[in-house]
Formats: C-alpha cells, sequence, structure tokens
C-alpha cells in the first residue's frame, strides 16, 4: 500500500523513521527493542512488515514516535506522540486471546491489501456494520 508520502513499504518506512528519530545503525534500534541487527536488516529490505510481531512494530513505533499506522501501513501521518502510539493497540486491552489473534490477523490481511481491494473490503466492512442485529 502506498501512503500519502509515497512509501510502499514497512522497510522505506522503517528507515526514514529511524534516520528522523537519530539511529544511524542498525544495531542501535535492534539493541533499543530487543532484536538482532540482522533482524532489522531484514525488515529494512523486505517488501511487508513483519508477520505475527505486531508487539514489535508497536514497540518499534513507540521509540521512533511515529504512529503505528503509519509505520505498518503506510495510513495516516508519520509523526505522533507516543501516547497515541500506545492507544493505537488500548482496544485490544479488554480482548480474549483469541479475539486478538483475530483482530491482528485481519489488520495484517488488510495491510497486503492494494489500495482498490481496500477500499472495497472498507465498503463492505461499513455496509455489514450498519445492518441492523
Amino acid at each position: 500500500m502506498i501512503g500519502d508520502d509515497g512509501l510502499t513499504t514497512f522497510g522505506e518506512r522503517l528507515k526514514l523513521a529511524m534516520f528522523q528519530a537519530g539511529y544511524r545503525k542498525n544495531t542501535d534500534l535492534a539493541r533499543r527493542i530487543g532484536v538482532t541487527e540482522g533482524t532489522v536488516r531484514n525488515w529494512l529490505t523486505r517488501l511487508l512488515a513483519p508477520s505475527g510481531k505486531e508487539d514489535v512494530i508497536a514497540k518499534i513505533a513507540e521509540v521512533l514516535n511515529v504512529s503505528l499506522s503509519w509505520l505498518r501501513f503506510g495510513m495516516g501521518p508519520m509523526q505522533t506522540s507516543a501516547q497515541e502510539s500506545h492507544n493505537e493497540y488500548a482496544a485490544e486491552d479488554g480482548l480474549t486471546r483469541a479475539q486478538r489473534l483475530v483482530l491482528r490477523a485481519i489488520r495484517a490481511d488488510i495491510a497486503k491489501l492494494s489500495d482498490p481491494a481496500l477500499e472495497i473490503w472498507y465498503a463492505h466492512y461499513q455496509k455489514a456494520m450498519d445492518k441492523p442485529k
């Protein structure tokens, strides 16, 4: 998905966020978030965000002070406060483990959609949510 800033991949967004936050070496970020330098290098060169690592992506967004939605999906503004970044996942607090897994799987699938497909998905979602129960 291409964000408003023209960056198409998680790696591109991560590289920009690292640069703007003053992280010039992969090892610096790796140490800060508790992963290896090779892991950070892989994220910088891959097209998709690391799957199944939503907690790590949330930590990266917090450390780099960028929006989780921007970093993960390329949506919305890049900059955010640390509190806003945390709040993007705060909705999960009251969910069961199974509900959290489903929600994270949906988020991961949405991230893979092209813009036209995403617009179709969202239209169907809104229509389903508007139906009387």
